[in-house]
């Protein structure tokens, strides 16, 4: 064993000790500083017993609350890696199980969303579930979502402002964002798609040129093709809006 390991170890037991010795004093239960400081009575067990892995941000949430001062950030406590919050292994057939479980429900009340569609084709299919279920394990690995290897293909089932691009912000002299029909000269005004130079008025903001779009979606239907918010100009000296900066006037 090293220097650096008894040194950790040390520390980890008398710092546990410690806490112990000064919750008891305060006249706290486990249960009763679980519930202040929302670290796991399971968790604050196991600090008070010396066990590593309980991560710092634990650790030093429990010392504040019994009235301890903190550590210093050179201390081998601080760098300690951290455990799994439960003694659960991802192999395990109760957490799989859990998981399946989990994956078909989501899928299943994702269905009602598309009644009368064709299996495997209009709605949920076995590709989404099960990559939904990878997904579930990474979350439960403390990973924000499932790195995949392989593309997986997956048909489009609701629309997104996400279709639109991303939200920007307005270049030098633009008066407004539109939603542009794609490949075309109409633009999106009270649910209905006009040509550009019949428009009154444009969107304030990106996020008013998407609401419309939802809008639209949710009362009228499919969009005639697809949209994207652009910048908006008004036309001088004719009618309407155009996609395009002016060009400066020649002196």
């Amino acid at each position: 064993m090293s220097t650096d390991d008894t040194v950790l170890e040390t520390q980890l037991t008398e710092l546990g000790n410690r806490i112990s010795a000064q919750r008891r004093g305060m006249g706290l239960s486990i249960e009763e500083v679980a519930k202040a400081t929302r670290v796991s009575a399971p968790t604050i067990a196991r600090i008070e017993a010396g066990n590593g892995g309980v991560g710092a941000k634990n650790l030093l949430t429990v010392m504040s609350h019994v009235g301890l001062p903190t550590i210093s950030e050179d201390s081998p406590v601080m760098r300690q890696a951290e455990l799994p919050a439960h003694a659960l292994h991802m192999e395990s057939p109760e957490v799989q199980e859990a998981i399946e479980d989990a994956a078909r429900a989501a899928c299943a009340r994702l269905d009602e969303l598309f009644p009368g569609v064709r299996k495997e084709v209009d709605g949920i299919t076995s590709n989404f579930q099960g990559l939904l279920a990878q997904h579930i394990s990474a979350m439960l690995r403390g990973q924000p979502h499932y790195r995949q290897s392989h593309w997986t293909v997956l048909p489009k089932l609701v629309y997104s402002d996400v279709d639109m691009g991303s939200d920007y912000s307005l270049p030098d002299g633009a008066n407004g964002y539109l939603v542009r029909l794609v490949d075309t000269q109409k633009v999106l005004e009270d649910r209905k798609f006009r040509l550009a130079h019949r428009v009154s008025d444009m969107y304030t903001s990106w996020e008013y040129a998407a609401a419309a779009v939802r809008d639209y979606v949710e009362t009228e239907g499919h969009l005639p093709g697809p949209v994207r918010i652009v910048p908006g100009w008004w036309s001088e000296g004719e009618t309407g809006v155009r996609f395009t900066s002016p060009k400066p006037s020649q002196a």
